[in-house]
């Protein structure tokens, strides 16, 4: 064995020696990692030096001088570059093991269900209240298992949502989050006013829960239990960690995955409403029910214009 060989089969040695540990299991591992900012640059740096052996980021947005002091995988040069597309170049040289893709992409706009359905797990690295409950929901529509993971000054919380329970994230928000989720739309779902909700943070809360999410990940990848139904709180002001019980909500209609789901050989950009039309009564053709057509994006049916001769029918999504 040569001596490049040597150090790859080397590389794991040391949590190789733990008791029930199964790298294999590992390497053939697949998470998607929603966000691609200073959560995911502790957690993702962590997955990949672990050998968790495929990883798919998923973020829209650029790096900024503000991101640089609590995320190791950016540098002075990245700034203005893509999040997502930065730290697949910086998995790639920290470990060759490791099959990292990105997409350049709105998880709200540009991401179908079916990226979650192919995964072993989602981890979302998210700051954003609205974009959380999406991926949340998302997963459970699917059967997916979800680890969330969020921050504030001194603090954070690391929470599982797994198939099978009667919780989900949307099953957490209050009123208040509700309400602070879902102000940046209007009623009809136009933008109204972009939030900068900015919360402080700093790199060591960033570090403690980046480390929970990698260890809980080789947990449940590894077939070892995890805290599901419950959020794993830490303080750092008072250097506590407790385990907090997540309420249901008994009526919450994201509890059961879609059944017998139909995979189209169609790309979405190249579908219309009618096309989908027909292919709901393709599909429902042997059901005595009139086939129905649920979107889960914000949809234009007419544009009301002042003082316009005559509305505008659209038939089309809303974008972003």
């Amino acid at each position: 064995m040569n001596n490049k060989n040597q150090n790859i089969s080397d590389r794991y040695d040391r949590q190789q020696r733990i008791k029930g540990w199964n790298q294999n299991t590992l390497l053939n591992s697949r998470i998607l990692v929603a966000g691609a900012g200073a959560l995911a640059n502790e957690y993702i740096k962590n997955i990949a030096l672990t050998g968790i052996g495929h990883i798919f980021v998923i973020d829209f947005d650029h790096i900024e001088a503000s991101n640089l002091n609590r995320t190791v995988l950016f540098h002075d040069s990245d700034i203005l570059k893509q999040k997502a597309e930065t730290i697949a170049g910086a998995v790639k040289r920290i470990n060759s093991d490791i099959d990292i893709r990105y997409m350049n992409a709105d998880l709200l706009y540009d991401i179908g269900m079916g990226f979650y359905r192919h995964v072993d797990l989602v981890v979302g690295c998210l700051d954003n209240l609205y974009t959380r409950a999406h991926v949340g929901i998302c997963c459970s529509l699917t059967g997916t298992p979800y680890l969330d993971g969020g921050m504030w000054a001194m603090g954070g919380e690391v929470r599982w949502f797994l198939p099978g329970q009667d919780i989900c994230f949307d099953c957490t928000l209050n009123s208040e989050d509700r309400k602070r989720a879902y102000e940046r739309r209007s009623c009809s779902g136009f933008k109204i006013h972009e939030v900068s909700d900015i919360e402080a943070s700093n790199v060591s809360t960033t570090s403690v829960i980046g480390g929970i999410m990698s260890h809980e990940t080789v947990k449940y990848l590894s077939g070892w239990d995890v805290a599901g139904s419950e959020a794993i709180v830490y303080n750092g002001l008072n250097m506590t960690m407790h385990k907090s019980i997540l309420s249901g909500n008994p009526d919450c209609s994201y509890h059961s995955p879609y059944p017998d789901i139909i995979e189209l050989d169609y790309c979405a950009s190249e579908l219309k409403v009618k096309d989908l039309f027909e292919l709901n009564k393709k599909f429902s053709k042997d059901s005595n029910e009139e086939p129905v057509l649920e979107l889960n994006r914000d949809f234009y049916i007419i544009l009301n214009a002042d003082h316009a001769v005559q509305n505008k029918k659209l038939i089309k999504f809303l974008q972003k």
